[in-house]
């Protein structure tokens, strides 16, 4: 699915209609299992020129969120 096409779809009325929003930072943390080998890994994808106190801030705010 992608998800602008379903954000953009929505039905709001009024003042409510959607408008897509500007992206500022992003972190995108995955765990990874191999189990061919039993290798396990955890990866961050972020953008190269974010600073490692924005990615901390964001990671603690969606914990602290329950997001």
């Amino acid at each position: 699915m992608n998800l602008t096409r379903f954000l953009n779809g929505l039905d709001l009325q009024g003042d409510e209609a959607w408008a897509m929003p500007v992206i500022e930072d992003y972190v995108l943390v995955v765990a990874a299992k191999d189990y061919k080998d039993g290798g396990t890994g955890v990866f961050t994808l972020a953008p190269p020129e974010s600073v490692g106190y924005r990615i901390q801030g964001l990671l603690s705010t969606a914990l602290n969120n329950g997001s």
